[in-house]
């Protein structure tokens, strides 16, 4: 029997850290992310401020998030089968 003790790997694509948007009503931001896993990749969070609010079992891992005015951390979690887990963050800004 094999012993996974590999997390997985995952990358926020966009957007970049520090990036500034501009606030656009019913425009979204797209949150790309890239994950993998050496045997098999369960699922990838996104998180929004520490909240969740996405979770996918299945690539394209992408998030249209619809945002709102000020300062944002967005964060991704991805988990194998086995347990082991990886996070990504950036921080961005959206403005009026």
């Amino acid at each position: 029997m094999t012993i996974d003790n590999t997390p997985p790997v995952v990358n926020i694509l966009a957007p970049q850290d520090g990036q500034t948007f501009t606030f656009h009503l019913g425009e979204p931001i797209q949150v790309n992310v890239s994950a993998s896993d050496d045997l098999v990749l369960q699922r990838v969070e996104f998180y929004v401020d520490g909240k969740l609010v996405s979770t996918l079992t299945d690539p394209p891992y992408l998030l249209l998030w619809d945002e709102i005015v000020g300062m944002h951390t967005l964060m991704v979690e991805a988990f194998d089968l086995a347990g082991n887990e990886s996070h990504a963050s950036v921080s961005v800004v959206v403005n009026k």
